[in-house]
Order: structure tokens, then sequence, then C-alpha cells
């Protein structure tokens, strides 16, 4: 067996010379919301890969191709992605997320009906007018 050795003095703990602070907590960043917008030939979307959104058939994007034709296309031929309410949701040219609505033959049919509704009243309207 060996010898047990003599304990030595126990040495005082250093100081540090800097305390560390705790850094403040920054404030969070708020996500990026979409932005809702109906695509139309008079104020198309333009995507990231440079296509021009005209419209959107049953949750499918309408491109307008450089000719002036326009064609049905996947979503995901575009970069966008097809949502669970049939809704589209894409960056457009300048990066900004937006979401294109279904917009299906239902949403068609209303549009077609207000604007029938619509034209109508300014008739009677304008008949009314000329008469007086």
């Amino acid at each position: 067996p060996t010898e047990p050795t003599e304990p030595e003095k126990p040495t005082k703990p250093t100081e540090p010379e800097k305390p560390v602070k705790p850094t403040q907590p920054t404030e969070p960043v708020k996500p990026v919301e979409p932005i809702d917008t109906t695509p139309s030939p008079q104020q198309p979307v333009h995507t990231e890969g440079g296509q021009t959104i005209i419209g959107v058939d049953n949750g499918n994007p309408i491109i307008q191709e450089a000719d002036g034709t326009t064609k049905t296309v996947t979503p995901e031929s575009i970069g966008a992605t097809k949502q669970a309410d049939g809704s589209l949701l894409l960056k457009d040219s300048s990066g900004k997320t937006k979401v294109l609505p279904k917009m299906g033959e239902i949403d068609r049919a209303m549009l077609s009906v207000s604007g029938g509704l619509l034209a109508t009243l300014a008739s009677i309207f304008l008949a009314r007018r000329k008469r007086s």
C-alpha cells in the first residue's frame, strides 16, 4: 500500500475580469402575410419564373404566352402550391407571396349573374334619364 500524502492548502477561486451580461432579447419578427390577389388580363400576376398569370380555373392557373395565347397549366409547373381550399400560393416577380383564389364554375356563374343584374339596372336608369 501507498502512504497518504499531506493535503495541500486549497486555493481561493479568482474573480472573472469582466462580468458577463445577458443579452437582451430582440423583438420577434412578424411572419410575412400572403397578399390575396385575383389575376385578370388587365392586372396579371407575374411569377418568379417569368410566367404571366391572367386567371385561375378550378385551382389551375391560366397563363398568357408571349404571343398572346393562353393555356391552363398545373400549379406545380409555375412553382405554385395548391392549398387545401383550392387557392394557389406563389411568389411574384418581386418576391412577395401571393394567394390566388380557386375561381371555379360557381364563382363564374355568380359573376355572370352579378354582371347581368348590373347591366339591367344601368339600362333602366339610363332609360328613365332619357325620358325626363
